[in-house]
């Protein structure tokens, strides 16, 4: 992009979070962060074992677990030795306890995936269900027939709708990058594999909605049950409690996209 520079090399996603914010960052890539149990008491170490516990590299404490052991995801490494979480689209998901997202109205997320399953699934989720729940949000893969769906809740008041069409991610041997960018005052933008994608369906604000986000638990790979499970893998997953500039944002999508098999 013409007037950004940046060495993506030096670049790391824990500068996202250098003054304290809020947010989480999950690496498969670094086997140190993984364990198989949810106690953290057995290294992954090879290809093929559970995950039930990923550390959040952000610094914010915010580890991701899961205590059964048959709906654990597994780690694995692709033909071009990418590191990835694989979810079988059955029971396996990773949760988090609560994180405060009170202070803000903006959330920017970046996620590295490839969709295996054609079914309608939550690839991630704040709260036991977003549509129900204040301040909570959801990324939805093949939401009406073929988009990725994100929703935005305060209250009673849906903030923003919105879906892009459908991604050539299924069933492909190329992963998919996404960035998603929301405010509570209604603004609502989504990027895949680096270019700005049109949406559809989108819904804004009411005057009333004030906008912020609330303090709910993340779940990753369905939402709380589990439902609606994804099937897929997850190479890279970062969120940050605001939205970056352009420059950031490049840098950050190409950082996920090396950690995916993406070019961007």
């Amino acid at each position: 992009i013409f007037g950004y520079f940046y060495d993506n090399a030096t670049f790391s996603p824990l500068s996202l979070f250098a003054a304290s914010e809020v947010g989480v960052w999950y690496d498969p890539s670094d086997l140190t962060t993984m364990f198989q149990d949810s106690a953290g008491t057995t290294p992954v170490t090879a290809d093929g074992q559970p995950v039930g516990l990923i550390l959040d590299k952000s610094g914010n404490g915010h580890h991701a677990s899961q205590t059964t052991s048959t709906a654990r995801p597994l780690f694995q490494i692709d033909g071009s030795g990418k590191h990835y979480l694989a979810f079988d689209g059955v029971d396996d998901y990773l949760s988090t306890a609560a994180i405060d997202l009170t202070g803000t109205d903006k959330v920017t997320v970046f996620t590295g995936t490839l969709e295996v399953g054609t079914s309608l699934s939550i690839l991630y989720e704040t709260s036991t269900s977003a549509p129900i729940n204040g301040g909570a949000f959801f990324c939805a893969v093949d939401y009406n027939a073929g988009g990725v769906g994100d929703w935005l809740v305060s209250g009673s008041d849906v903030i923003a709708f919105a879906t892009v069409a459908d991604q050539p991610s299924r069933a492909v041997t190329t992963a998919k990058l996404s960035s998603v960018f929301t405010s509570g005052v209604g603004a609502l933008s989504v990027n895949v594999n680096g270019a700005p994608q049109t949406l559809e369906n989108t819904y804004r604000p009411t005057a009333t909605s004030t906008g912020n986000f609330g303090n709910h638990p993340l779940f990753i790979g369905a939402r709380s049950g589990p439902s609606i499970p994804f099937n897929g893998n997850l190479y890279s997953f970062i969120l940050g409690a605001t939205n970056y500039d352009a420059a950031t944002v490049l840098a950050a999508e190409t950082w996920v996209a090396d950690k995916t098999g993406v070019t961007l």
